[in-house]
């Protein structure tokens, strides 16, 4: 009998450091990915991560329809350019650069697509090299 509560405390003990591992490896994998931002300093931690879809859904519309013109390998690392604030707004008008009037007409990537590609590089650390994961 004392062999079976022993077993017992051995499964039991087993399986809550198994769910504790699991537990602490959902965290590390649920934990936003904000290291590549560059947030102002009195944001809150709340609004960082309020702000994390917006970035990734800009960063996904950057990866389909600019990356293969305006990103670079280097070492193996995908490096994402760092743009300017009138560079950006350049890309909102669509006019200033004929190549982005044909390729990227607003059909293609609409408005509200074009601002979702403009809050990530808002936020994208300069010089950073943002790969993919």
């Amino acid at each position: 009998m004392a062999n079976i509560s022993k077993i017992r405390m051995k499964i039991i003990t087993v399986m809550l450091l198994f769910f504790m591992v699991i537990a602490g490896l959902m965290a590390c994998v649920m934990q936003p990915k904000i290291q590549y931002y560059d947030f102002p300093a009195d944001i809150a931690e709340e609004a960082k991560i309020a702000n994390r879809k917006m970035l990734e859904k800009g960063k996904i519309l950057y990866d389909i329809n600019c990356a293969k013109c305006h990103n670079k390998k280097v070492k193996g690392r995908i490096i994402i350019p760092d743009f300017t604030t009138e560079q950006l707004d350049s890309y909102s008008v669509r006019v200033r650069n004929e190549i982005h009037v044909t390729a990227i007409p607003e059909n293609k990537v609409t408005t509200e697509e074009m601002e979702a590609i403009q809050f990530f590089f808002t936020y994208k650390k300069p010089g950073q090299p943002v790969t993919e994961q």
